[in-house]
C-alpha cells in the first residue's frame, strides 16, 4: 500500500495510510456571444483544500502524528517566518502528488482504549497544488508607535527610526513668494521677518512660530 509523505523543515518525514481523498476545484468562465456561437473563457481556479481520510496502525503512530501537528503549531507561534515551519510538502507520486504544498488547517486528536487502528481526519490548505504554482504567504509586523508618531524620538536609535524630524531651519524662498497674507502673518514667537525681494526671505520657524 502507497502512502502519503509529509516533510517539513526541522522535522521527521511522517507517513499516513489513506484511504480516501477529496480536492475540490472551483472555476470561473467568461462568456462572449458572438452571431454563430457563444464562447467560453475560463478566467479563475481555485484548488483551496486537499482531504485525507487516514488510519493509523496503532495508537502509538496516532499520537506521533498528533505531537508532529502540535509541535508544528507551536514553533509557528514562537516563529517570525511562518514558511519555514508552517508549510508542510506533501508526497504521494502514486496519486500524482508531488510537492504540494499547504498548511495543516484541521486534524482531530485525542485517545481511545481497545481501538486498535484509530482513524482520522486531515485537511491542508493548500498554497501549492494542481491549479496554483505557488502562493505568497504574508508576515508582518507593526511598527510601535513610539517609533512612528510618538515624542521621544530622540531615544530611538537613527537607523531605526521611520521619519525624523527637520532640524533647524528651513529656507523657503521670499516671504512674498507666500502671498501678501503669509509675509503679514505674525509669528506665536520672535519677530516677524521683514521680505526681502532680492535675498532669501524668512525661515518656517521665523514665519509661524517653532517648528
Amino acid at each position: 500500500m502507497s502512502q502519503l509523505r509529509i516533510r517539513t523543515k526541522g522535522f521527521q518525514e511522517i507517513r499516513l495510510n489513506v484511504i480516501s481523498f477529496m480536492s475540490p476545484i472551483f472555476a470561473s468562465t467568461s462568456s462572449t456571444q458572438t452571431q454563430s456561437s457563444e464562447q467560453h473563457h475560463p478566467i479563475r481556479t481555485q484548488q483551496p483544500t486537499i482531504r485525507f481520510d487516514v488510519v493509523f496502525a496503532s495508537q502509538a503512530k496516532f499520537e506521533e502524528w498528533q505531537t508532529f501537528v502540535r509541535s508544528i503549531q507551536l514553533k509557528l507561534l514562537k516563529g517570525k517566518d511562518p514558511s519555514d515551519v508552517a508549510v508542510v510538502t506533501l508526497w504521494w507520486p502514486e496519486r500524482d502528488i508531488r510537492n504540494w504544498q499547504g498548511i495543516i488547517k484541521e486534524t482531530e486528536g485525542g485517545a481511545e482504549r481497545f481501538n486498535w487502528a484509530p482513524q482520522n481526519v486531515v485537511e491542508v490548505t493548500l498554497t501549492k497544488g494542481l491549479v496554483a504554482q505557488g502562493s505568497a504567504l504574508a508576515w508582518s509586523y507593526a511598527s510601535d508607535f513610539d517609533s512612528i508618531f510618538g515624542g521621544i524620538q530622540n531615544t530611538i536609535p537613527a537607523a531605526d527610526r521611520l521619519i525624523t524630524a527637520p532640524s533647524g531651519s528651513l529656507n523657503i524662498g521670499n516671504a512674498q513668494d507666500l502671498g501678501p497674507r503669509a509675509a503679514a502673518t505674525t509669528p506665536t514667537t520672535g519677530t516677524a521677518p521683514t521680505p526681502n525681494a532680492s535675498g532669501p526671505g524668512g525661515s518656517v520657524s521665523s514665519l509661524f512660530g517653532p517648528f
